[in-house]
């Protein structure tokens, strides 16, 4: 497709509009594709430049249907730099055996099941048994109970919330699932100097780094210009409710509003209003950076969306999207 789905697969040069990305990512979405992502350097094109012009792009990719990628759950694309010509080796393998940091499975669904239930349906069906109708419906009876919690395993572990069980939906379940895995799998790394980790190892060593700096105090400064219009409104009354033992009814009362096999989250949202222009933009940046600064914490663009009044015009909103650092608007 020789395009890139974002600027987050683009290094160097001026950021690209976000509208500039909307044909690849329908054409994405309306074949219903999925990007088995990548290992190795992130970018597959560069313009070979001297370091101060040098602009990198991720142009090149393998995507599958979600039926491909259920059949071929570990293929794996390894992306590896090649000085001979301005873009990478793609080396695509689809019988790959897996990292190191592979997690142990345990076979907690029901497929080794299902299997033997068939076979067992199959021979009582086939001979000539005593009570052979009743023992059929027995077997299909725990089939049935079978592919129930095959579905629900596969359901709990994709985390999809909009299908339902019970909606032979385990094909698309155990897609997600394949998806997710791929999407939460950390091939390479940046470090904080530029360069890139080129091993498990130094994934760990960076990651371990990263949170120990985290949450180390870096002594921000001028954290009182952030504070200063927080107004207080917390009382010393409301203060006692907040850090007294939290009682088993509210514990209870909490856990049973939650969606059924679902872990509960942190709300982080916050809202910023201001006028659609030029100047209150560049001022939410400013802002955003200041917050940044004082708190240690990166905001992140592809997870925020501004929201429009109707009749903002879109050379307005894709202007203002831009200063945004490429945000997304909301639907």
């Amino acid at each position: 497709m020789n395009d890139i789905l974002s600027n987050d697969e683009k290094w160097g040069g001026s950021r690209r509009p976000e509208r500039s990305f909307q044909t690849f990512r329908d054409f994405v979405n309306n074949n219903k594709l999925i990007d088995i992502g990548f290992e190795g350097i992130p970018w597959t094109w560069s313009n070979n430049w001297e370091e101060e012009k040098k602009i990198k792009e991720r142009l090149d990719r393998v995507l599958c249907s979600r039926h491909w990628r259920r059949e071929n759950g570990k293929a794996k694309c390894l992306y590896i730099e090649n000085d001979a010509s301005d873009h990478a080796i793609l080396l695509f393998d689809t019988d790959s055996k897996g990292g190191k940091w592979k997690r142990r499975q345990r076979d907690t669904n029901a497929k080794k099941e299902i299997r033997e239930l068939k076979q067992r349906l199959a021979e009582v069906q086939g001979d000539g048994y005593a009570n052979k109708n009743r023992k059929v419906r027995v077997h299909k009876k725990e089939l049935k109970e079978a592919y129930k919690r095959e579905e629900v395993y596969w359901g709990q572990k994709a985390r999809v919330r909009w299908l339902k069980e019970g909606d032979k939906n385990t094909n698309y379940f155990h897609a997600s699932v394949v998806e997710r895995r791929r999407r939460n799998n950390i091939s390479s790394l940046k470090k904080g100097d530029g360069t890139w980790c080129e091993s498990e190892h130094e994934i760990e060593n960076e990651i371990n780094g990263y949170f120990q700096d985290l949450f180390t105090s870096s002594n921000p400064q001028q954290i009182e210009s952030i504070l200063y219009d927080v107004p207080l409104v917390i009382t010393d009354q409301m203060n006692e409710m907040l850090v007294r033992p939290v009682s088993e009814m509210k514990i209870r009362k909490a856990v049973f509003s939650l969606q059924p096999n679902k872990a509960p989250g942190p709300n982080d949202d916050t809202l910023i209003f201001c006028i659609a222009n030029k100047e209150e933009g560049e001022k939410v940046m400013q802002l955003l950076k200041r917050y940044g600064d004082a708190s240690g914490q990166v905001i992140n663009a592809e997870k925020s969306s501004v929201f429009f009044s109707k009749n903002t015009r879109k050379e307005r909103k894709a202007k203002i999207l831009d200063i945004l650092g490429g945000m997304k608007e909301a639907k």
